[in-house]
C-alpha cells in the first residue's frame, strides 16, 4: 500500500532503540531471497512475497561493515499481521 516498515532495536542490543528495516543475515549458501522470507517469519511471524529487488548498498559500521540488500515485500494473504517478536516496536511509514 506504498508504506514501508521500520522496527525498533530492543534495549539491551548494539543500537538499542534506533529504528532499522527489519531482516537479517543471510546464512552460507541460502539465497538472499529466501533469507528475506526466512527472517520476517522469524521476527514479525508473517509470510511475505517478494515483490521487487532494490539497489544494494554498504554501510561501514565501527564495529564491522553491513550490505544491505533490500526488497519490495508484500504480505501473502494467508499471513497473520507483522508481529515484533525480536523488536521493541513496528512502524509503518
Amino acid at each position: 500500500e506504498g508504506l514501508v516498515m521500520l522496527a525498533q532495536r530492543p534495549e539491551g542490543k548494539h543500537l538499542a532503540l534506533k529504528w532499522e528495516f527489519p531482516g537479517g543475515k543471510v546464512e552460507p549458501g541460502e539465497e538472499t531471497e529466501h533469507a528475506m522470507m526466512r527472517e520476517l517469519r522469524e521476527e514479525l511471524g508473517c509470510e511475505v512475497r517478494i515483490v521487487a529487488a532494490l539497489t544494494r548498498s554498504t554501510h561501514s559500521y565501527e564495529r564491522g561493515t553491513v550490505e544491505m540488500i533490500p526488497f519490495v515485500c508484500e504480505l501473502t494473504h494467508d499471513s497473520p499481521l507483522p508481529h515484533p517478536h525480536e523488536h521493541a516496536a513496528l512502524l509503518w511509514c
